[in-house]
């Protein structure tokens, strides 16, 4: 567990992100400190979390930084009892941990499809049953997951599998908390430049320009104000 400011009052929002060490997420965490709210920065490599922890403690009402490998039960509960141990709340919970595995569909083994099916979608469903209840009880909340254009990439037979389910996921979820104030919104983006289009060789998919980067802002900007 990384430092929590001993100034946060319990008046900010809080903002869970898992995947904070890297990439969409930690764009996430950055922009939810520069909102003002307070953040628990999440990542499968706790000194990943920490840095990004670090760097947006001075600006944050509250700052948290775990390490959970999301594909376990028993990790996220943990992670989800030491955020609502340090805030006491979670008033948005962001699964912006996102793997991929790029192979084509005959050469993919079943322990790759598991890896980014688990990751992807059994993580975000971890998650989300982690701080269901605890939103249900506060009678708000909003559960944001974060998804990628499932457009039958060459190569990636897994990752839009799990980018199709989590969409279907998001959508019945949904339909369960809004009677209790809690909402659920699938961010569907389209290819940015962040590590995991390092994985695609050239002719598997464009890749676009580093320029665009500035994308990942904007989408970060959209989940926090959604």
């Amino acid at each position: 567990m990384g430092p929590i400011d001993d100034t946060f009052s319990g008046s900010a929002q809080v903002v869970l992100v898992t995947g904070a060490g890297s990439g969409m997420g930690e764009t996430i965490a950055r922009l939810a400190a520069d909102y003002n709210c307070a953040v628990a920065c999440v990542d499968e490599n706790f000194n990943a979390a920490a840095r990004v922890a670090r760097d947006l403690e001075p600006s944050a009402p509250g700052i948290l930084s775990l390490g959970c490998d999301v594909r376990d039960a028993e990790a996220v509960r943990r992670m989800t009892a030491n955020v609502i141990d340090a805030f006491g709340r979670v008033d948005v919970a962001v699964n912006a941990t996102v793997a991929q595995s790029v192979a084509a569909f005959e050469e993919q083994s079943p322990a790759q499809w598991d890896d980014v099916l688990e990751r992807n979608l059994r993580g975000a469903f971890l998650v989300a049953k982690a701080v269901f209840p605890l939103m249900k009880e506060q009678g708000s909340g909003h559960i944001v997951n974060v998804a990628s254009s499932a457009n039958g990439t060459k190569h990636a037979p897994a990752f839009d599998a799990s980018m199709w389910g989590l969409l279907g996921f998001s959508r019945a979820l949904d339909a369960e908390g809004r009677p209790h104030g809690i909402r659920v919104t699938t961010v569907i983006s389209a290819a940015m430049r962040t590590r995991l289009l390092d994985r695609f060789t050239d002719g598997v998919m464009t890749v676009p320009d580093q320029a665009l980067n500035g994308a990942t802002d904007l989408l970060a900007r959209e989940i926090l104000v959604a």
